[in-house]
């Protein structure tokens, strides 16, 4: 039980941060977005080669989203998966209410 709560919220802490991520992009410059997606892209595969979990391939494109696409089409594309990845939790804690087994 403590594993599933943990886990939503590690999973909302992450939709949380691109959405703050998105709207910085959207409102600061390129190069921001330039050096702040090479170091996530490099922490992300950094991280992932030292301990495998399938939260940071989020965090992967998010970096790669930063470095390929120009700063604002990025912060919209972080802005639209940190409220795609914010929702999962309370979505899944409102099918848990509801569930009777």
């Amino acid at each position: 039980m403590k594993a599933k709560k943990l886990f939503q919220l590690l999973i909302g802490f992450t939709g949380a941060l691109l959405l703050i991520i998105g709207f910085v992009f959207i409102v600061t410059n390129s190069d921001v977005a330039k050096i702040s997606g090479g170091v996530v892209l490099g922490v992300n595969l950094i991280s992932g080669l030292i301990i495998p979990n399938p939260v940071s391939i989020a965090g992967f494109f998010a970096g790669l989203f930063m470095l390929i696409l120009p700063a604002k089409a990025a912060g919209v594309v972080l802005v639209a998966l940190g409220a795609v990845t914010l929702a999962v939790p309370v979505f899944w804690q409102i099918k848990s209410k509801r569930s009777i087994v």
